[in-house]
């Protein structure tokens, strides 16, 4: 009876608490909700929009939450004031950085490599790859095995970095390893 009791009491403790994730975008929306959901439950808004712990973040939404309050040290994200975040946004956010002032420090040479894709999704990803056929970045389409490297690359600490339809075009089952550039049948 007494184990019962303690099996009671621990799983009661275990699920009393509200568990945040604070990865991107999506968790902010989930975790707005979830604060909003019960007022009486000593969580709120300000709690969970603090946007240094997040991974990534949106520029609409980090710019929503700067404009509600003028006097909370938070001030709407720019091309002038943006510096070290600009690695946290999706890609169109760093578009909407990058064409906001042509006279500014930031340009089409601002992504340079996977540390400035950190919180992209494949297909910002192969947005910015289809733009320039002729560079380094390919687009991913799950055509060959090269195709899961650069997905390791690039979205490996991304969570939510495939969506399920950009598997549509998965073909490495009908592919054949090769081997010393011969191939192996």
């Amino acid at each position: 009876m007494k184990a019962v009791f303690l099996i009671l009491l621990l799983a009661s403790t275990a699920t009393a608490y509200d568990y945040y994730f604070y990865n991107n975008e999506n968790d902010l929306n989930d975790n707005v909700a979830s604060a909003l959901s019960n007022p009486y439950d000593g969580y709120n808004v300000n709690d969970v929009a603090n946007f240094d712990k997040y991974q990534c973040l949106s520029l609409d939404d980090y710019n929503h939450y700067a404009n509600q309050n003028q006097y909370d040290n938070m001030d709407p994200l720019n091309s002038k004031n943006i510096d070290g975040k600009f690695k946290d946004l999706r890609y169109e956010d760093q578009l909407k950085i990058i064409n906001e002032n042509p006279n500014d420090q930031w340009d089409a040479n601002s992504v340079a490599d996977e540390n400035d894709m950190e919180c992209w999704t494949l297909k910002d990803y192969n947005k910015y790859a289809s733009e320039k056929p002729s560079d380094k970045w390919d687009e991913i389409h799950f055509q060959n095995f090269d195709d899961l490297e650069k997905v390791n690359e690039i979205g490996i600490r991304r969570f939510g970095f495939i969506q399920p339809d950009d598997l549509n075009d998965f073909n490495l089952q009908n592919t054949h390893p090769v081997f010393n550039d011969y191939e192996w049948n």
